[in-house]
């Protein structure tokens, strides 16, 4: 299978570089070795003879002739002076060859052991790595070690050499082999590291790496569209058109946006590149059509694709045309010809390893086999799906997670860094200060000794001016040690927000809610960037407020079964954009509320968020219909376990220093609400917000 996958890429880029506005770059290439070769003898003759068996590598199966021509010559001439760097290397070519062009696997093998006998012999790790990486391609996983394993090989070989180009290739096969199985934890650091090295400036097949940037780009893409962070994947295929490879990748973001629900750009793309050469797009347009149950025009486009591509020796997407197919069947109620379909299709993509396909296929399968009365094989496919689809999600939420730690201890270690140079600075500072005032002192005794009343008066006003410049020191470290204690509390919200999103997570998982916790996972990590960017800030706009905001409460809403609702009310006007408040803000006022309020109360539940300008006064009431402060501190007395509510502890910490170190004020006040009986039906927090002048500059 995996050597059914290479073919397919390899035969692609051919034709992608075929048609790259920068493929003749490397015919540029040739033509300048070539009239070279004239000149040179002995083993500069090899060396360039092999570099243009290189060029001739990557540029099509059509041009495997001119390889080995080249190649062919290369190993005659490095054989008559015994030079064994030439021998190795045109071997190389040769097995690479014999792979792509004869479909000799038995001759490229002993090509391949013959050039890795002279490369151990000379200890050349840069032609060792071109050994391993070239022989993935015979490798088979039946009777050697898998072809991963023998990649990992030639990535250590190339690291050792510093061969950068090497390194390229193998990173993104290998991003590229781990992603396709579900292993993400493992792909990624070789995802990044492709595309790291797509940015370096290339000697040999120009076009070639022109391709393999944009194949990183489509793995790392990959990686972030399996962990459900649609928009980050979106955005590295967007990146790849800075190439201007030819590599539009259009059906990659048409399917993109069938997953983000958005079927007018998914149809804009996936028609855009709709092809009747490449079946492939034609399963990908129905798939758009199936998005909107519009199974009239995607039965010809599944039809015409499982057609095409049973007559192809190489069919790797047959088995998705034949799932795709079978949810037609199932959409337009033909329930037997879908699960005929559907157990073709499934059994492809099985061998495939296909997981996205398995998933789809176990709970069409689990459907179909219900409608038909066998809830036996039903209860077992859908058994498969859930398994499948738990695993799945373990591997996608550690992969995140994992991810956010790095990116947490990196960020950590750049503000430790930052921090010891800020100590540095004003410890020079105040040494210069030091050695100033000594110079100046001496030279003030001595105009004292000179001039007398003067050279003391002088000392004077010196000691007085002195005076004011350290005030103004002492003024500015007070106010870095509290902008930087703001900073403190400011990264205590993000770890309690986590953690209680993290929470909520887990209880869907254990429930088996896995719909549910997808939603929600989803939900979270668009949060968790917002949370990311704007804790970074000291202040943001409302609006951003406001959106983080709605983002939580409908999360909220989730876990407790939309036990509540809640609203967002403008009482006169405000203009959300060009108010700026602290990050987190509100959210720990509402948190407060749904926990202590709204949870424990029997019947619906409502959470009304008011604001209104007074002047230069934001007001915000926040009023639930709770069961009131007495009743939720009763039921946190009975608790066994007793929990601080961390959230507002910090929240008045914050607005403390706010109030302290900027010029404008901004408290708050809890208070019960009544109803027309003097019951309590409620609880109301008001707060607000005070701007002065200051503020603007601060933003």
């Amino acid at each position: 299978m995996r050597k059914y996958i290479l073919s397919n890429v390899f035969l692609f880029s051919c034709i992608l570089n075929a048609a790259s506005q920068k493929a003749n770059i490397d015919s540029l290439r040739i033509d300048s070795l070539k009239k070279q070769l004239t000149n040179l003898k002995e083993k500069n003759r090899v060396d360039c003879l092999n570099d243009i068996a290189r060029e001739y590598h990557y540029l099509g199966l059509q041009k495997l002739d001119s390889l080995y021509k080249y190649a062919n010559e290369a190993n005659r001439e490095a054989i008559k002076i015994n030079y064994n760097f030439g021998i190795a290397h045109s071997l190389l070519k040769l097995g690479f060859y014999q792979t792509r062009a004869k479909k000799n696997a038995v001759a490229a093998e002993n090509n391949f052991k013959e050039a890795l006998a002279i490369a151990e012999k000379i200890n050349d790790p840069g032609l060792l790595g071109w050994v391993y990486l070239l022989k993935g391609d015979i490798v088979d996983q039946s009777k050697n070690p898998p072809i991963v394993e023998t990649w990992k090989k030639a990535l250590e070989y190339f690291q050792k050499a510093g061969d950068e180009e090497g390194e390229a290739e193998v990173s993104n096969w290998l991003c590229f082999a781990y992603t396709a199985k579900g292993d993400y934890e493992k792909g990624f650091p070789y995802c990044k590291r492709s595309v790291e090295l797509s940015k370096i400036e290339r000697k040999h097949n120009i076009s070639w790496g022109l391709f393999l940037a944009d194949f990183s780009f489509m793995n790392i893409s990959n990686l972030y569209n399996a962990a459900g962070d649609y928009e980050t994947a979106l955005n590295y295929l967007r990146k790849s058109k800075e190439n201007n490879s030819g590599w539009t990748m259009e059906d990659m973001v048409g399917t993109l946006f069938v997953k983000m629900n958005q079927p007018d750009s998914a149809f804009y793309y996936l028609k855009k590149n709709l092809n009747p050469s490449k079946p492939f797009s034609k399963t990908l347009l129905g798939e758009a059509y199936l998005l909107i149950k519009d199974y009239n025009n995607a039965f010809p486009l599944f039809q015409q694709a499982v057609d095409t591509l049973r007559n192809r020796p190489f069919n790797a997407s047959l088995g998705r045309g034949l799932i795709g197919l079978a949810k037609t069947y199932d959409g337009m109620k033909k329930y037997k010809s879908s699960l005929k379909y559907a157990k073709e299709g499934f059994s492809l993509v099985q061998k495939r390893g296909d997981l996205e396909q398995i998933l789809d296929g176990s709970l069409l399968l689990s459907r179909l086999y219900h409608h038909a009365g066998k809830n036996d094989s039903a209860y077992i496919y859908l058994l498969n799906y859930m398994t499948l689809k738990d695993s799945t999600h373990t591997k996608q939420l550690l992969w995140k997670l994992n991810n956010f730690k790095n990116e947490a201890e990196e960020a950590k270690k750049k503000a430790t860094i930052g921090f010891l140079n800020r100590d540095n600075k004003i410890k020079e500072q105040k040494l210069k200060q030091q050695a100033q005032f000594k110079n100046f002192l001496l030279l003030g005794l001595l105009g004292l000794l000179i001039i007398g009343f003067l050279g003391f008066r002088w000392l004077t006003l010196k000691r007085k001016n002195e005076r004011l410049a350290n005030e103004k020191i002492n003024a500015e470290l007070h106010r870095k040690a509290s902008e930087l204690e703001m900073q403190a509390l400011r990264a205590q919200m993000n770890p309690h927000f986590i953690f209680n999103c993290l929470s909520s997570i887990n209880r869907f998982i254990l429930k088996n809610e896995t719909e549910a916790a997808s939603d929600y996972l989803t939900r979270f990590s668009r949060l968790i960037r917002m949370v990311l960017i704007n804790s970074q800030k000291s202040l943001i706009t409302l609006e951003d407020e406001l959106e983080m905001l709605k983002l939580y409460l409908d999360m909220e809403r989730m876990r407790f079964k939309n036990s509540f609702d809640y609203h967002i009310i403008f009482t006169n006007t405000v203009d959300a954009g060009a108010i700026s408040i602290p990050p987190l803000l509100l959210q720990p006022f509402c948190e407060n509320a749904i926990w202590h309020g709204l949870m424990n109360k029997q019947g619906p539940g409502r959470l009304d968020i008011s604001l209104s300008m007074e002047g230069n006064t934001l007001n915000c009431i926040i009023a639930d219909n709770g069961i009131g402060r007495q009743k939720a501190a009763e039921i946190k007395s009975k608790s066994a376990e007793e929990k601080k509510s961390m959230g507002l502890k910090i929240t008045t910490e914050r607005l403390a220093l706010l109030n302290q170190e900027n010029n404008f004020s901004t408290f708050y006040r809890i208070e019960d609400i009544l109803n027309e009986n003097n019951e309590v039906a409620g609880t109301c927090v008001r707060l607000k917000i005070k701007y002065k002048e200051s503020v603007e500059e601060m933003v």
